[in-house]
């Protein structure tokens, strides 16, 4: 019996043993290099985050300074005067002075200087600017023109149907700022929606 009671106090010595043993090694086990892998790979997420908002932020500015210019270049094509057709009487003009009602003489390589409706003559225009038409196209009585566009080899006279500040070049005028300068709160959505609509906000 004491034999007996012996074995036993070993085997349970053993396993208290056994037990201290894996207590202490456990820290041992853990890999140090693997302590911060967590937080790094957050971190290295993070920054892969502002890469692209970076990258995506500078794509937006360039293609909002390509457009810009684009505008710009559209707003240019409107001519310093045009030949106002009264009777017999031809008045060299401000564009801005055209009324609608008022004819225009275009001669051949001068651009349109209003929005109207061709009366007499026949030419090619070149009107890529506006529609984005490959080739002149041609124009007789009763075809529409635009400002800006390059009249071709004949002579037109042109009915102005829309006033200077409706041109489709006017337009992209107003249309540009609105594009630029995003409403900022509810209350001045409504407002800037109406001005760029030429509705009341």
């Amino acid at each position: 019996m004491p034999a007996h009671r012996g074995g036993g106090g070993a085997d349970e010595l053993g396993e208290a043993r056994d037990r201290r043993l894996a207590l202490q090694q456990r820290p041992q086990d853990l890999d140090p290099g693997r302590v911060g892998e967590q937080p790094e790979r957050l971190r290295g997420q993070g920054a892969l985050l502002i890469v692209i908002f970076a990258t995506s932020g500078a794509l937006e500015r360039f293609a909002t300074q390509r457009t810009e210019a684009a505008v710009r270049g559209l707003l240019d094509l409107t001519p310093d005067r045009v030949t106002r057709v009264a009777g017999d009487n031809e008045d060299s003009v401000d564009p801005a002075e055209l009324v609608v009602g008022d004819t225009v003489l275009v001669r051949p390589g001068e651009r349109v200087g209003a929005d109207g409706r061709v009366l007499s003559g026949a030419s090619e225009v070149d009107q890529a600017s506006i529609t984005g038409e490959p080739l002149p196209a041609p124009k007789h009585a009763g075809d529409e023109v635009f400002a800006g566009t390059v009249n071709g080899t004949g002579v037109l006279r042109v009915r102005v149907q829309r006033p200077a500040g409706d041109t489709v070049l006017a337009r992209i005028r107003e249309v540009e700022p609105c594009r630029r300068s995003p409403p900022r709160g509810a209350g001045r959505a409504g407002a800037r929606v109406g001005a760029c609509s030429g509705t009341p906000g």
